[in-house]
């Protein structure tokens, strides 16, 4: 049984792509501590996830520190992703980060060479491939349905930021998210590329 360690339990965790997940794993995974800065959104999750109190924390140093987690599950901001990730490393813990990974090239190459001279497993959680419709789309891909496919036009339409009453969280600061959209979106996009087809060889964009 892996006992898993979550750093960050707002609605990408608790709603939209980890924790509904987890529910139907119970025979392997089991989450045995959690970490926010929000305290009201600890409790919530923690009486959710029947995670007794003492496993409750509000340091991320604490939880990956905690002799009950073996993995560490990472959904913060963008901005800490690894920094936390650093310290999963530095402790000896396997790692999952939501994407992007990091801020920027430099910190993001900085984690991926720790992790790599430590031979420690690590995962970027990118959901999108887990629904429906991008896997029967691999899977029309993959069966030959589409013919060999030499290029591929993606648009993401996604109106999530205009919708009224909206809060401006931190998605929408610089300093939290570093590129917005781009990777957020983004990010998904590309992979989709990569994990359906053949590796890309070339790349044009227009910006706007």
């Amino acid at each position: 049984m892996v006992r898993v360690g979550i750093v960050g339990v707002g609605r990408i965790i608790m709603e939209w792509a980890h924790w509904p997940e987890y529910k139907k794993l119970t025979d392997i995974c089991k989450i045995t501590a959690i970490c926010d800065i929000d305290e009201k959104r600890l409790k919530c999750a923690g009486d959710e996830m029947g995670i007794p109190e003492k496993y409750r924390f509000t340091d991320y140093n604490d939880l990956i520190a905690c002799q009950e987690v073996d993995v560490v599950d990472i959904a913060t901001w963008n901005c800490n992703h690894c920094e936390i990730a650093e310290a999963a490393v530095a402790a000896g813990k396997p790692y999952s980060v939501e994407k992007p990974v990091g801020m920027n090239y430099t910190e993001t190459k900085h984690l991926y060479e720790s992790t790599e001279a430590k031979g420690l497993p690590s995962f970027i959680c990118l959901s999108w491939r887990y629904r429906s419709y991008p896997r029967y789309m691999r899977h029309l891909v993959r069966q030959g349905k589409m013919g060999k496919i030499f290029h591929i036009n993606v648009r993401c339409i996604k109106e999530s930021g205009l919708w009224a009453g909206r809060c401006r969280e931190w998605r929408f600061e610089k300093s939290k998210a570093s590129s917005g959209v781009l990777c957020d979106l983004g990010s998904h996009m590309i992979d989709f590329l990569n994990w359906m087809n053949e590796d890309i060889v070339g790349l044009s964009a227009n910006m706007g």
